[in-house]
C-alpha cells in the first residue's frame, strides 16, 4: 500500500497541505468506504475517489514509471516513491545523469531501479517504452508523466522543429503512455497516473502559446479520464504548479522575465510532496501553492482578453523573432 510519509507533511506548508488531514481522511474513508465526497482542504478541489488510499497489489512490490526523472521535480518524485519501497523504471535523455540517479536510489533505498535512455520527442517513444516494459516483465502500477518543456517565442516565428518536439513530449507521448499503461491498470483494477501540468493550463499565454496550450491539454485530458475511470481501481491526478526552481526558465529562455522575477518559485521538493499527497488521496486536480490557486480562481472571473494580456506581460512580452533555447526535457 502507498504510505504517505507523515514526517514530510510538516514541510507542506508552502503549498498548502495541512498536516492533520491524512489522519482525518483515513478515519473518514474507513467509516464510509462507499462514499464519494468533495472535501475542502484549502485547495481548489476536485472529487475524491474514496477508495484511492487502498491502492495495493497482490504481487507485493509495486513499480513506478517516471518520465523526465533526472529533472528537479522528477528526481524528487523518484525519491518519494523509492522511500515508499517502490521499484522504479526511470526514463530521461541524459545517460550520465540517469545512471547517477539510479545508483543513488539503489544505494539509499535498496529498491530495484531500471533506467532507460529515451528521447520522448521520438514519435515512437511511448511504444518503445511500453514494449521494453513488456519484454522485461515489468508491470507498472503507477505512471508519472513529469517530462516536458517550454519555449519563449512568438508562435508564428517559433522554430518548427522545436515546436513539433514540444507538442510530442508535452501532449502526444504523455497521452500514449496513459493509454498504453492505463489499460493494464484498469484490467487489474488497480493503478495510478500522475500528470504534471502547470498553472499555465488555466490561461492563454501569448509568447508561449503552444506551451500554455499543451498544459491545458494535459489538465483537460487528466480530469476527463479521471471521470471515465471512476470505480475501476485506477485514479488519475493532475497537478498544476506555478513556477518551480528547476532550470525551466533557463531552458525556455525566460531568465529575468516577469514570471520568474515577480513570483517566488517553489522548490521541486515542495511540489513533489504536494503531488504525492494529492495522488494518494486520489484527487483529479490540484493547484500547488498560493500563486497557482490564485491564478486558477482569478482567471474564472476575468475576461479572456484580460487573462491573455496579463499572461503576455508575465511572460515578458514579445521576444525577438526566434529563440535559441534548447529542448530541456530531462
Amino acid at each position: 500500500m502507498l504510505r504517505l510519509p507523515l514526517d514530510e507533511c510538516l514541510r507542506y506548508d508552502n503549498v498548502g497541505a495541512p498536516t492533520h488531514i491524512p489522519a482525518v481522511l483515513h478515519a473518514w474513508r474507513k467509516s464510509m468506504p462507499w462514499a464519494t465526497r468533495v472535501i475542502s482542504v484549502g485547495h481548489i478541489d476536485a472529487r475524491v475517489n474514496t477508495h484511492a488510499s487502498e491502492h495495493c497489489t497482490n504481487r507485493g512490490i509495486m513499480t513506478t514509471l517516471i518520465t523526465g526523472a533526472t529533472g528537479g521535480l522528477g528526481r524528487e518524485l523518484a525519491l518519494l516513491f523509492a522511500n515508499d519501497d517502490h521499484d522504479l523504471l526511470l526514463t530521461a535523455r541524459h545517460a550520465d545523469q540517469l545512471a547517477e540517479l539510479q545508483a543513488e536510489l539503489t544505494k539509499q533505498f535498496h529498491v530495484h531501479v531500471t533506467s532507460v535512455v529515451l528521447d520522448l520527442s521520438d514519435t515512437e517513444a511511448a511504444e518503445k517504452l511500453f514494449r521494453y516494459a513488456q519484454e522485461k516483465g515489468i508491470v507498472i502500477d503507477t505512471l508519472v508523466n513529469c517530462a516536458g518543456f517550454g519555449d519563449w517565442a512568438d508562435f508564428m516565428h517559433e522554430d518548427r522543429r522545436k515546436l513539433n518536439a514540444m507538442m510530442q513530449v508535452n501532449m502526444v507521448t504523455l497521452a500514449k503512455l496513459m493509454r498504453l499503461f492505463g489499460e493494464g491498470m484498469v484490467s487489474r483494477h488497480d493503478g495510478r497516473i500522475l500528470n504534471i501540468a502547470s498553472v499555465a493550463a488555466t490561461i492563454p499565454g501569448p509568447y508561449m502559446a503552444a506551451y500554455y496550450a499543451s498544459k491545458a491539454f494535459v489538465r483537460s485530458l487528466s480530469v476527463a479520464v479521471a471521470h471515465e475511470v471512476r470505480g475501476t481501481g485506477l485514479t488519475v491526478t493532475c497537478i498544476c504548479p506555478g513556477p518551480i526552481s528547476t532550470g525551466f526558465e533557463k531552458a525556455a529562455a525566460m531568465q529575468g522575465r516577469n514570471f520568474f522575477m515577480m513570483v517566488r518559485p517553489s522548490t521541486p521538493k515542495a511540489i513533489a510532496q504536494f503531488a504525492y499527497y494529492k495522488m494518494q488521496l486520489g484527487r483529479a486536480l490540484g493547484y500547488a501553492g498560493a500563486f497557482a490557486k490564485g491564478v486558477a480562481f482569478a482567471t474564472r472571473l476575468a475576461p479572456e482578453y484580460l487573462n491573455a494580456l496579463c499572461a503576455g506581460f508575465m511572460n515578458g512580452g514579445d521576444p525577438s523573432a526566434t529563440t535559441s533555447s534548447e529542448n530541456p526535457q530531462k
